[in-house]
């Protein structure tokens, strides 16, 4: 088990499953894993992470490579907020705010 914490819970290195058509856990705690899965042993400094409302590039990232671009539907506002916040708190690039609704489907990405 990491030693690593996230939304007040443990993470584990093994991160979500999915390969098997099993359904991905996208609460706060299992982004947070699919994040420590994706980053790898890669720092946490070299990635971005933000926020958007459709599943599409950000529009800050025309001079950014994002070959690594990756996107999880949040369960919810709050647990995509917790998720960026911790992960901004670890050393990822990006910022908490932007103007997005509780009423839409929110997406945590990070590249």
């Amino acid at each position: 088990m990491d030693s690593r914490h996230a939304v007040g819970v443990c993470l584990h290195n093994n991160g979500p499953h999915g390969g098997n058509g099993e359904k991905i856990d996208m609460s706060a705690q299992g982004i947070a894993n699919a994040i420590v899965s994706r980053v790898g042993s890669s720092s946490f400094s070299s990635w971005r992470i933000g926020l958007a409302e459709r599943k599409k590039y950000w529009s800050g990232t025309e001079n950014e490579n994002v070959t690594h671009w990756t996107a999880w539907q949040a369960d919810s506002l709050s647990d995509a907020q917790q998720v960026e916040a911790h992960f901004i708190n670890k050393g990822m690039k990006g910022g908490t705010g932007g103007d997005l609704s509780a009423r839409k489907t929110v997406y945590v990405y990070i590249f």
